[in-house]
């Protein structure tokens, strides 16, 4: 409790039911300053307004021993704003509905303070998992707690003004979790209890894991399973009560439900004998000790729900239909939240224990149909809507594989390392590179980066140069390796890749997914394959295996995904990437994966290089010319067109297939604007744009260097080595699909191809001998639109 004097500042999240009612309680407390966050809409704005204009809210409370009273207080704040709410806050309760603790999380976590106590009030089943894996390192400074239920039944009566309280509960338990680094300055229990006032009393279960099977979000989808799976689909004249209706088979079903529980408890105490489960009790038990002075007949379970007073009215969800009769809403909360949030969570905790559990597996398949969801696919939490769940799976370390040694490499591997909800591998094919690496990796205990991020320094778990090492039980591939090297990590990763895995390009390069779905053949239907069109930075490696400098970074970054027919993965995959990659740049999902290859950056290199030398003289430079910032109109206007001639491929495709959506293939000026929007000094043009690109200072052309120490271009560096037959050359076979003529790109194509010596396009035409060693689609037997769109 608070000492003599001392104010402890509390943070409300909400603005439903529980929240108004647990802030006009905590409000009435000595010594206690409240603090409410509601982020819907303008909720914060129009309760605060009512409040002041009633100078409170009124609470009515109605005693267990039937008698009534009244109390009224007033919260010190309520605001939207998450950083403003926080501000020295010890105890931040979440009193919303399940599906939105993560958001609040998401917004709150840049502002919770080390010693913060977190309290979900409930927090459903998973709230730990969620909490953790949303807070990170700061969880591990934090305290987290979740009750089980609500402490009361209540509901407003006006919104800002008055709440009524229906009826106490006896007791209310929850379990804690308090991390390593934490070092709470107070009681939690005792908070928490001076906080709800003398009822109902707070009791500590033996651990979060108790809490997690003791949740009583296995009470609605029982009884909705039981009410409705037998209904003949007429609609009814009234609404039904929902727990005080409750017959011998909805009953029966919870009771069994409860059973199975319980025997995931016994398993877990089985195998974890430090960890005691005695508090995972049958839920008629529950009802014996949490509603004794509200239940009129305690003779079975049935009797206890249909004769508590705390339940008087309230039933069934429905939806009223033409006639004025009514038929079931299956989307209601009592669905909607407590099947991912609940049911889907313990049936993971089962699956852990080795626990098999019919009953809940039966309710859980027939309540996902009616959310158009799918979670479990017969018995086993294989589905692919799981990462929309706060099943434990869903939350667990993933397994990250980051290939190549390079800059881009050598980034993201730190980068991904930072976070603590994944264990990074590092595998390169190259030499004695994986060597070399982990020795200097070693050495500075970690990779840095330094630059526009800021620094960041971690280690990843293991750098390996063995694939069957590198990719076991991984989750994520991501493959940060010139185009050329792709088909190498990918044949000798095919035989470890796992169902369910995802595989990234980042970048892919035009020509990507065609090559993934060659090399790994019947297995690529089991995965998702994911291609972004550019690094997410500009970086470069100051000492190798120890500093990276990160020059700049994209505001956003888009990726096409092909999903596996057969695949099923177990996790949000842009989700996943966000998480590897950091805060900035922000992942963004593009309406289809063509529409990632026509937008590929390696239409940039090509033009830029024909545009500077096509015309060269061949006399030696003093100086290496500037890049991207040393680009003329004639390069601009070059590049512009080959840009102009992808958008009109893009068009092509959505006239001849309405369904392919494909208005997100920008040109090239506006990619510049939005994904380097705070870096470029003059947007002008793309000219301007580009020359005036701080993520670009001092890059500068490919050369050589000859023996008197001037410069000669170098034609076979990666700008034309790459990104003609993984770049160009691609998208010349997208638009030969699509019938578009590219003259432009034609004209780059056979001035690059003369100088790498090779032979793709003959007479306008991509038949060239060397056309096999490329990645256009012709190569792969991609030769029409639906080839390419039913992948």
């Amino acid at each position: 409790m608070a000492s003599d004097g001392e104010i402890r500042k509390v943070l409300i999240c909400g603005g439903g039911n529980g929240s108004h009612c647990l802030t006009v309680l905590a409000a009435s407390r000595p010594n206690i300053e409240v603090r409410v966050l509601t982020l819907y809409q303008d909720e914060a704005e129009r309760w605060s307004k009512i409040c002041e204009d009633n100078n409170g809210m009124t609470v009515s409370i109605t005693y267990n021993d039937g008698t009534q009273g009244e109390l009224k207080s007033k919260p010190n704040l309520i605001t939207k704003d998450p950083k403003t709410a926080a501000k020295g806050v010890s105890v931040i309760f979440l009193t919303v509905p399940a599906f939105a603790h993560e958001s609040y999380f998401t917004e709150l976590a840049p502002y919770i303070g080390p010693n913060t106590l977190i309290v979900g009030l409930p927090g459903r089943a998973g709230f730990e998992f969620q909490c953790l894996h949303i807070l990170g390192d700061i969880g591990k400074q934090c305290a987290v707690a979740s009750f089980e239920s609500l402490p009361w039944a209540c509901r407003i009566l006006e919104f800002g003004k008055y709440v009524q309280l229906l009826g106490f509960k006896e007791i209310l338990a929850a379990g804690i979790i308090v991390g390593s680094q934490s070092k709470l300055s107070f009681s939690p229990f005792d908070v928490i209890q001076e906080v709800l006032g003398e009822k109902p009393v707070v009791k500590k279960i033996d651990n979060y894991i108790a809490g997690n099977l003791m949740s009583k979000s296995i009470v609605h989808p029982s009884v909705m399973y039981g009410k409705w799976s037998v209904w003949n689909g007429k609609p009814l004249d009234e609404k039904p009560l929902f727990y005080q209706g409750v017959d011998d088979r909805q009953a029966k079903l919870l009771s069994t439900v409860s059973d199975e529980i319980i025997a995931v408890g016994k398993e877990i105490e089985r195998q974890r004998p430090d960890m005691k489960m005695s508090s995972v009790n049958h839920i008629f038990d529950w009802y014996k000790d949490y509603y004794q002075d509200q239940v009129k007949d305690m003779s079975s379970l049935k009797m206890a729900m249909t004769t508590n007073k705390a339940y008087e009215g309230l039933k069934h969800p429905m939806n009223e239909v033409e006639g004025g009769k009514f038929v079931p809403d299956f989307t209601y909360r009592y669905t909607r939240e407590d099947i991912p949030f609940g049911l889907v969570v313990m049936k993971g905790l089962a699956e852990i224990a080795g626990v098999p559990t019919p009953t809940i597996d039966e309710i859980i398949n027939w309540l996902q149909v009616k959310l158009d969801k799918e979670y479990i696919v017969g018995n086993k939490l294989t589905g692919k809507d799981l990462k929309e769940s706060r099943a434990p799976q869903n939350m667990a370390v993933k397994k990250i594989l980051v290939c190549g040694g390079g800059n881009g490499a050598q980034c993201l591997a730190a980068l991904a390392s930072s976070n603590k909800s994944l264990e990074v591998r590092v595998l390169t094919l190259f030499l004695d590179e994986a060597e070399n690496l982990s020795k200097a990796c070693d050495e500075n205990n970690g990779i840095e980066t330094t630059g526009s991020l800021g620094n960041v320094k971690a280690k990843p778990t293991l750098i390996t140069k063995d694939p069957a090492e590198a990719a076991k039980d991984v989750n994520v591939i991501f493959l940060v390796v010139p185009a050329f090297a792709h088909a190498w990590y990918l044949n000798e990763l095919s035989s470890y890749i796992q169902p369910n895995t995802l595989i990234v390009g980042l970048p892919g390069q035009a020509g990507f997914e065609f090559q993934c779905l060659h090399i790994l053949g019947k297995k690529a239907k089991q995965c998702a394959i994911m291609s972004f069109e550019t690094l997410p930075w500009a970086c470069r490696i100051t000492e190798f295996g120890k500093k990276v400098q990160v020059l700049g970074f994209k505001e956003t970054l888009g990726a096409g995904l092909i999903t596996g027919s057969e695949s099923k993965l177990p996790f949000d995959a842009f989700k996943a990437v966000q998480e590897s990659i950091g805060e900035k740049p922000k992942v963004e999902k593009f309406q289809n994966y063509i529409v990632v290859n026509l937008m590929a950056k390696s239409i940039i290199h090509p033009p830029l290089m024909y545009g500077k030398w096509g015309n060269w003289d061949g006399k030696p430079l003093d100086e290496i010319p500037l890049f991207y910032q040393g680009i003329d109109e004639k390069q601009a206007d070059m590049l512009s067109k080959i840009s102009d001639e992808l958008i009109a491929v893009g068009k092509a495709i959505e006239k001849q297939r309405p369904d392919i959506k494909m208005s997100e293939n920008m040109h090239i000026h506006d990619w510049f604007l939005k994904y380097y929007t705070d870096q470029i000094g003059d947007p002008t043009n793309l000219m301007t744009t580009m020359r005036t690109n701080k993520a670009y200072d001092g890059l500068n052309h490919p050369m050589k260097t000859l023996d008197n120490g001037k410069y000669v271009p170098d034609f076979t560096y990666r700008y034309t080595r790459e990104d003609i037959p993984y770049g160009l050359v691609v998208l010349k076979g997208i638009a030969e699909i699509a019938g578009v003529k590219t003259p432009m790109m034609d004209e780059v194509i056979l001035w690059c191809q003369k100088k790498l010596e090779k032979e793709y396009l003959v007479d306008g035409e991509l038949k060239g001998k060397d056309l096999e060693s490329s990645r256009a689609p012709q190569s792969f037997g991609f030769k029409t639109l639906d080839d390419l769109f039913n992948v």
